[in-house]
């Protein structure tokens, strides 16, 4: 008898005649593969009427009149990988920094867990057709939710697709549509995970666990395109791609995740020809669990540094770091300011290690740990403010203080493209002060928000369909931006300019006996922002308040003004603002008189 091709994870319907052999060769086919160590292979429902309706974990063809060699046969040749994870060029196809290649030669497989991995294949195709990447799918509960699950998708010649796959028992494989004759560059990527589960356990469903891939019909894989240059960010969840970031609507419901391919960190690795390899998670703090995760950056429990989350693949799985990265770029204080009790809205479950002094201790931790390894003894750290602006002023005591004590640092930096950042211009065409002034979250116009106490979290690009910057992309904004200044400064460049509290400055009209003061932002310093309007009757010598005091939120939402219906032509006017930090600084705007 001669089998017929049967398609990928196809249910295999036996007739009637064939269920006594379907029977006898069921046992016997399972043991046989579990000597060829069977988990490895695809899950194949087998289904038979009646009473023998089955749906058998062992992967294995049967049809009525086949010998149990020529199933295994069958199977071997539908569903074992035309490249094993063992093969060279395919493991030339990942990035060291983001799979655990140790098991590849072994047991012919490779594990990540890390948002924005990716198998990135050059594949010479002979004769048209897929190419699939095929995972194990027997890492998985089988009662788990078939919705939950590391999400994939690919690109095909650099053009993404809109297929994306969740992981799974019932699925054991993403394949790309036919491809013609000829060289492509074809990159898979996990572009999240819809467990709801914490991330980065070495447990499923978090795991990819991919066995290699199937190629067309004489095709074969050639050396990976991907850039050997890599950079090492670590994020909250607005690089991990949380949120669906370009409605002018807030989603946040289970599998909100959007594309991590498409959020900032990928976008600066596609202009700057760079590998990612980056530990993306929402909520993740420097030492605190943060807002989901039960771990931040940095272990406080290991002094030595050893198990920080960031010098891991996952749990248990040291980073290599084999080569070491470009520049490292650290952006998690916006999940420290959440838990200070310092500040404005803060989350009932505050945390010390979010106060000013505290963060500051662990981001000199941090730097340390870091120069601590011999491969990254001279790497750029690049300390990010938040977008926010928040942790702005401990960001730049740490690197003082760190800079004091180790004089012979030349490659450390605060990174400050956020709100608030005194140094913000245009770049490539884009205008930073709208863009980072811009990028709100529970805003008057997120109409699907109803505001909560976070009301000064200026975080997440997932409001900003707004009159300052319009309906875009805003993480291809920031990417573009952020990857134009990261260029010029790896090049010998200068650092995005930082600074301490400014008060903007002020100007006023006069209609009749009322007077409108009207303010710049305030730059520097640490958001959140509360502004005063002052007034003085005595050409400067007391003050006194008036209008009511504006928050963070609504200085981003309406002008910096205030009506004074008392106005003199005696009175002068200036704007006191109070930010954030610990202490908390003041600034003072010049003195102004109205003009009529």
């Amino acid at each position: 008898m001669i089998a017929k091709p049967v398609p990928r994870n196809a249910a295999v319907s036996l007739e009637e005649s064939d269920i006594c052999i379907a029977t006898l060769v069921r046992q016997a086919a399972e043991n046989k593969l579990k000597e060829i160590h069977s988990t490895r292979y695809a899950q194949i429902p087998i289904t038979v009427p009646g009473q023998f309706k089955m749906r058998d974990k062992i992967a294995v063809l049967v049809a009525g009149g086949l010998s149990l060699m020529s199933c295994l046969e069958i199977h071997a040749a539908v569903h074992s990988p035309t490249v094993a994870a063992s093969d060279a060029k395919f493991l030339g196809s990942v990035l060291d920094e983001t799979w655990d290649t140790s098991h590849a030669a072994s047991s012919g497989y490779i594990d990540c867990m890390m948002p924005a991995s990716d198998v990135d294949l050059t594949v010479n195709i002979s004769t048209p057709g897929p190419v699939s990447l095929d995972f194990d799918p027997s890492v998985y509960n089988p009662k788990q939710n078939p919705g939950a699950g590391p999400r994939w998708s690919y690109e095909v010649d650099g053009i993404p697709t809109t297929n994306i796959v969740t992981m799974g028992q019932a699925t054991g494989s993403i394949s790309t549509g036919d491809l013609n004759s000829g060289t492509h560059r074809v990159c898979f990527i996990q572009i999240g995970n819809t467990s709801g589960s914490a991330r980065w356990a070495a447990s499923d469903p978090q795991l990819s666990r991919v066995i290699g891939v199937t190629l067309p019909e004489g095709s074969t894989l050639e050396k990976s395109q991907r850039p050997a240059a890599w950079f090492l960010p670590v994020t909250d969840s607005i690089g991990e791609g949380y949120h669906d970031i370009n409605r002018t609507r807030r989603r946040d419901s289970p599998g909100s995740y959007t594309d991590v391919s498409r959020a900032w960190p990928s976008v600066i690795a596609r202009l700057m020809k760079l590998s990612v390899a980056g530990e993306l998670i929402s909520g993740i703090g420097v030492v605190h669990r943060g807002t989901g995760v039960p771990f931040g950056a940095l272990n406080p429990a290991d002094p030595t540094g050893a198990n920080d989350a960031w010098d891991h693949i996952f749990s248990g799985v040291p980073r290599p770091f084999t080569t070491a990265p470009e520049f490292i770029l650290l952006c998690v204080g916006t999940n420290e300011y959440a838990t200070d009790a310092r500040i404005p809205g803060c989350a009932p479950n505050t945390d010390v290690s979010s106060e000013d002094a505290n963060f500051q201790a662990n981001i000199i931790t941090f730097i340390e740990r870091a120069r601590a390894k011999p491969q990254l003894a001279h790497t750029p750290v690049l300390l990010s403010v938040p977008f926010g602006g928040f942790k702005r002023t401990a960001l730049q005591n740490a690197v003082v203080t760190y800079k004091t004590a180790h004089p012979e640092e030349s490659n450390l930096y605060v990174f400050d493209l956020a709100f608030g950042s005194p140094g913000l211009t245009t770049t490539m065409g884009i205008d930073e002060v709208k863009l980072f002034n811009g990028l709100t979250k529970n805003r008057a116009d997120d109409h699907d928000t109803i505001p909560s106490p976070f009301a000064p979290d200026r975080t997440h690009p997932y409001a900003i369909a707004t009159a300052a910057i319009g309906s875009v992309d805003a993480h291809s904004l920031i990417g573009r931006v952020m990857a134009a200044r990261l260029t010029a400064l790896l090049k010998g460049g200068p650092a995005p300019l930082t600074g301490s509290l400014s008060a903007g400055s002020v100007q006023y009209s006069v209609h009749g006996a009322s007077a409108t003061a009207t303010s710049t932002p305030a730059t520097g310093g640490s958001a959140p922002y509360t502004f005063q309007f002052e007034k003085s009757a005595d050409d400067g010598k007391t003050w006194t308040k008036f209008g009511n005091a504006i928050d963070n939120q609504t200085s981003t939402i309406k002008p910096l003004q205030v009506i004074d219906p008392t106005y003199a032509d005696d009175v002068r006017y200036r704007l006191r603002v109070t930010d954030s930090a610990e202490p908390a600084a003041t600034a003072l705007s010049p003195v102004a008189s109205p003009t009529h």
